[in-house]
């Protein structure tokens, strides 16, 4: 089984993939939607790196983590996450390929992880060594996001 995680912030989506053998390198690491007047082309834009994205990676299941709860964002700072969550989420829905949201409770009761520590340290523990870019507090929470449903958290 291999399951992408998602990890939002701001206007990217960082991606984790976990396989049968724990996290694998993915390309790409990352999507963003563009920023600019242009709005809708941009996320068609994204839409069509999301297809692709999918289709190289060929997930058996796409979880998305949820925000920090105590996160204090606007409207305006949480719209780019959103939409782009929104585009991967019907990318992957017409691709056939099922969607969860988990929170970060969830992950880390199924990765039995502690109360205490945040779960990017937890992550650190798991994942000593980064795998590909944007890993430390970004692809490995995706990443621990997806193995908490892949079966071997």
């Amino acid at each position: 089984m291999k399951v992408l995680g998602v990890n939002g912030a701001s206007s990217k989506l960082y991606l984790g993939v976990v396989g049968d053998n724990g996290p694998e390198l993915v390309d790409p690491p990352a999507l963003e939607v563009g920023t600019g007047g242009e709005g809708g082309l941009s996320l068609i834009a994204l839409r069509s790196e999301c297809d692709h994205a999918l289709a190289r990676i060929a997930p058996d299941l796409v979880v998305i983590l949820d925000p920090e709860s105590n996160a204090k964002l606007t409207w305006k700072a949480a719209m780019p996450r959103l939409s782009a969550e929104t585009v991967l989420v019907c990318a992957a829905t017409a691709a056939g390929i099922p969607v969860e949201r988990v929170t970060r409770p969830f992950v880390r009761s199924a990765c039995s992880f502690g109360r205490s520590g945040s779960l990017a340290s937890h992550a650190k523990d798991r994942y000593p060594d980064p795998v590909g870019p944007y890993w430390a507090g970004k692809r490995d929470l995706a990443a621990l996001a997806a193995v908490s449903r892949h079966g071997d958290a």
